[in-house]
Parts: C-alpha cells; structure tokens; sequence
C-alpha cells in the first residue's frame, strides 16, 4: 500500500518547500538519480513513481507540447498565455497566496543621473512592449515580459525582499 505522501520530484526544492508550507502536506522528495537527465526524468516522471514536480517551463515546454507530461499549473502570478488552459497554482483554492517565478531588472550604479535612468527605462521599455520580441522571449524563456516603470520596479523589489524574509523566516532558515 501507497504511503499516505505526495511523491514529488527534485528539480526545485524552494518552489516545493513553499507549495509544502502552503498546503500543509507532507512530501516526499525523490532524489536525483545519477545519469538521469532532466528531461528524460520530467518525461519518465510516471516511470519513477512521481506524482508531480516543479519544473521551469522553458525546460518542460516541449515534453508538454509533445504530451509526454501535462503541466497542471503555473507558479507566476498570473496564467502564461503560451500554455492554454493551464491556471495559475494561485487559482486553487488555499493556494491564493502562492508565487514563485524567476524575474530579471536592469540596474544601474549609485548615483547614475534620474535622466539617464529615465532614458534607459523608456528605451528598454519601449524594445520589450515591441510584439514581437514580446513573444519571442516568452516563448524561449517561458516567462511573462512585463516592463514597469523605475517606481514600480522599485516597489516590486521591495515588496519581494519582504516577502522573502518571511519566508526565510517561515521556513526557519539560519545564516551558515
């Protein structure tokens, strides 16, 4: 008889603590088995008795386009238009308050001049909002491209290192 666990796989251990602390469940984690790629192990996912896992979809786009895994979620924010039909894990019930997704800034040095920050804000803006490298970034990197503005930028990040000192301290991890 089954053991009364979730078998999830190992590509992610962040994104299934977090799910972990969330649903309140108990999973168990399967090892990396030496010589097992990652993607014949997404693909032999029911082979190695997993349940489910967490995994980028850049990695796993093709094995889902291809049926050979079905992706049952996403971990960002919002649905990524490129996987029709598949919610955002945040859409289930309990789960609302569940985001994890991988984000990229440009910086600049201390002290860079407002109106240069401006200027490469309002270019790199403008070359990302352009369609079709729009798509074409989503669709290679299995991101969602949202350009903001320096203050929403600002805020964002912000609001991602409070969010991750909780977590941190939720899951109580200690400084090594």
């Amino acid at each position: 008889m089954r053991p009364q666990v979730i078998i999830i796989g190992r590509p992610n251990v962040g994104k299934s603590t977090i799910f972990n602390r969330l649903v309140g469940k108990k999973l168990a984690l399967v090892d990396d088995q030496p010589g097992v790629t990652r993607d014949r192990r997404f693909g032999d996912a029911p082979l190695l008795g997993l349940d489910f896992t967490f995994v980028d979809i850049a990695a796993s786009q093709s094995l889902i386009e291809s049926g050979k895994i079905r992706a049952l979620a996403v971990t960002s924010p919002k649905r990524y238009p490129y996987l029709t039909g598949v919610p955002a894990l945040r859409e289930v019930p309990g789960l609302e308050e569940f985001s994890l997704f991988a984000w990229l800034g440009l910086m600049a040095p201390a002290g860079t001049p407002k109106p240069i920050i401006a200027r490469l804000n309002a270019e790199l803006r403008a070359a990302l909002e352009a369609p079709e490298v729009k798509q074409r970034l989503e669709q290679r990197s299995g991101s969602i491209v949202d350009p903001t503005t320096v203050e929403e930028f600002e805020t964002f990040m912000h609001e991602q290192s409070a969010l991750w000192k909780r977590r941190i301290n939720d899951a109580g991890i200690q400084p090594e």
